[in-house]
């Protein structure tokens, strides 16, 4: 496994999160926001009654 610190693999001579590393910069917003929408899907498919969907938003939001 490669550290960030460490020579970039590719042999440009850079550290890896000035090179390759950079491309694998994950944006942790959007993969909550995804979590919580396939959990919301999930919760419509499984039939959750409609009083119930207020309460499961503002968990999320929370």
């Amino acid at each position: 496994m490669v550290g960030r610190n460490d020579p970039c693999p590719c042999g440009s001579g850079k550290k890896y999160k000035k090179c390759c590393g950079k491309e694998q910069v994950v944006d942790l917003q959007e993969i909550i926001s995804s979590e919580l929408e396939k959990i919301m899907e999930g919760f419509a498919e499984e039939g959750l009654e409609p009083a119930n969907y207020f309460e499961v938003e503002q968990r999320t939001r929370h």
